[in-house]
């Protein structure tokens, strides 16, 4: 997947890795953002056996709140979600 058309380019941009934000008196981990011109990607890594054909609400919801976080941090930035099964390199835009 690192070959592929959505990781291309990668290193023109600033990218951070096990990124911690602050979420309900609870710490959570962002896998990797990468800072693109005017827009930020949030990306979480999956290990799940099988790639579901539905992206779970669990997973949609934890991506959901780290864009909030995000949003607010960057909110001059288009913030966006996706989740990489890492079982067979699956992108999905989920948020």
């Amino acid at each position: 997947y690192i070959a592929s058309e959505f990781f291309s380019n990668l290193s023109k941009y600033k990218i951070a890795s096990e990124v911690e934000i602050k979420h309900n008196n609870s710490i959570k981990r962002i896998d990797l953002i990468i800072f693109k011109e005017n827009i930020i990607e949030i990306i979480d890594f999956k290990s799940d056996k099988k790639v579901p054909k539905k992206v779970s609400r669990q997973y949609i919801d934890q991506l959901m709140i780290y864009k909030s976080a995000i949003k607010k941090q960057y909110s001059n930035y288009d913030v966006k979600g996706y989740i990489i099964w890492l079982t067979d390199c699956t992108i999905k835009l989920t948020c």
